[in-house]
């Protein structure tokens, strides 16, 4: 299957550079020890645009062998997709003479295993026969079984790496597995993030002030830009008639958007996967215990739900792509512009629902603060995000903010009779602050200081022990 084109394409340069200095050395006989690029990335990422726009502006150099399709559609059944992935290499059989073309014509998909593997063996002595170096662009693998790209990796991707200049661009929605060393070994991942404001407008190819609108819904998402403008062109509109269309219709649009985030996903999205992401978005880490203490507040189906069968759903959402495990910090982590997108969506369409679900988050964090101290700073970091996030930017001041953590730090970082304060653990916790790049961001919307938990905690470890001075809040309100 081609790959279909962008109706506007917007550049990715640290992408599409390194593929042109790939080629660049390919097509002047210097070694490239990376051959493979796995671009990856989230449903509706640009992954094919990219691909796509490769492939249109190499095309037609004499100095390259070009072969691209998309593998979408192979099945899941393993001997007729090896077949049917045979069969695409077609086009590039009919440009030769010799036989190779007829035995691809010849391939059924009842064929069996041997003649199968003798028409990928003449496919690669074929493509390794050529003098010129081969471009192999081949998308969207995570619809194919893992057996047919393990075979694919093993049988045609080794000895083409091995005896051909090769350049492979392979394009999946998370990180592909590969089992071959000497493979591995050459391959570079790059992963597509979203498309910054100045590009959004790009894309869209209208005014700043239609770009700032939208993407104050997709947050730079390419296919939720796409639709969102498919949905309110109009010929001949002003850019403030198409912004004011925007806004008027933004609870709309933000729940359209994730309809076809969710159409983009490999098997689709249940209606209980929906409802956990309803819950889950508004969360940047989760596990098993998030899931069973938070969900059944609103989803009385998740009561009493087992260990194993919550481990199913977590497995489910893995299968999404829209999620993944950190190492780092031990929990699932949504795709951080996916959380921004589907909160957003939630925000506009039930504020309610949104509020108290921050309200249940903010209760989550508080009784973690309280129970986990080996990571409590962690969950201090949460529990603020989450009040942030609550309402509307104009109903914050800085007098409550200030308030809450002076009340944690006197809680739970001095001693019960305040003569001692633990200087270690509110320097980790001021560290954790500086390295988050959302609350910055989230202090400033909110038009407080962007610095103001870090010079807060500044305060703490400057101030003398309280020895029972009454300067500290109480502490009832937050306990």
């Amino acid at each position: 299957m081609e790959l279909p084109r962008a109706r506007h394409f917007v550049d990715r340069p640290a992408v599409t550079g390194l593929i042109a200095q790939r080629l660049h050395d390919l097509l002047h006989s210097l070694p490239v020890l990376q051959c493979i690029v796995n671009i990856y990335g989230v449903p509706g990422i640009g992954k094919t645009a990219l691909l796509a726009e490769t492939v249109a502006v190499r095309r037609h150099d004499a100095r390259l062998i070009t072969i691209s399709f998309s593998v979408d559609g192979l099945g899941q059944e393993l001997q007729p997709a090896k077949v049917r992935f045979l069969r695409c290499f077609r086009g590039y059989a009919a440009t030769l003479t010799g036989d190779l073309g007829a035995l691809l014509e010849g391939l059924a998909e009842t064929s069996d295993e041997p003649t199968i593997n003798r028409a990928l063996q003449a496919m690669v002595a074929s493509l390794n026969t050529q003098e010129r170096p081969v471009l192999l662009v081949l998308d969207a693998w995570e619809s194919v079984p893992e057996a047919l790209f393990a075979w694919i990796e093993r049988s045609l991707l080794l000895p083409l790496m091995r005896d051909t200049r090769l350049l492979c661009i392979l394009g999946s929605q998370a990180p592909l597995r590969w089992r071959q060393f000497e493979v591995r070994r050459r391959v570079k991942a790059e992963q597509l993030t979203a498309l910054d404001l100045p590009s959004t407008t790009a894309q869209i190819h209208q005014d700043a002030e239609v770009g700032q609108a939208i993407y104050a819904i997709t947050f730079g998402h390419p296919l939720a830009n796409e639709e969102i403008y498919r949905v309110v062109a109009r010929p001949g509109a002003s850019a403030h008639e198409l912004r004011q269309l925007v806004e008027q219709r933004r609870a709309e649009l933000a729940a359209l958007v994730v309809r076809k985030i969710y159409g983009r996903v490999q098997g689709g999205v249940s209606d209980e996967l929906n409802q956990i992401f309803h819950v889950i978005a508004l969360f940047r880490e989760f596990d098993i215990h998030t899931l069973r203490t938070v969900l059944p507040q609103f989803y009385p189906a998740f009561k009493n739900r087992s260990d194993s069968a919550l481990l199913l759903s977590i497995k489910q959402l893995l299968d999404t792509r829209l999620l993944e495990w950190s190492d780092d910090s031990r929990a699932y982590q949504l795709d951080r512009t996916m959380r921004k997108i589907f909160t957003r969506a939630l925000s506009l369409g039930d504020p309610e629902h949104y509020a108290r679900i921050c309200d249940a988050a903010m209760r989550y964090y508080q009784q973690l603060i309280r129970e986990v101290p080996g990571n409590r700073n962690v969950y201090v970091v949460e529990y603020f995000y989450h009040s942030l996030y609550k309402a509307e930017p104009v109903l914050y001041n800085e007098k409550t903010t200030e308030s809450r953590l002076r009340q944690i730090i006197r809680t739970y970082y001095y001693s019960p009779d305040g003569r001692y304060r633990d200087d270690a653990e509110l320097y980790r916790l001021r560290e954790r602050f500086l390295q988050d790049t959302e609350l910055p961001l989230l202090l400033g919307s909110r038009d407080l200081e962007k610095d103001l938990f870090v010079c807060l905690i500044d305060e703490a470890l400057e101030a003398p022990p309280l020895n029972g001075s009454d300067r500290w809040p109480s502490v009832a309100a937050f306990k």
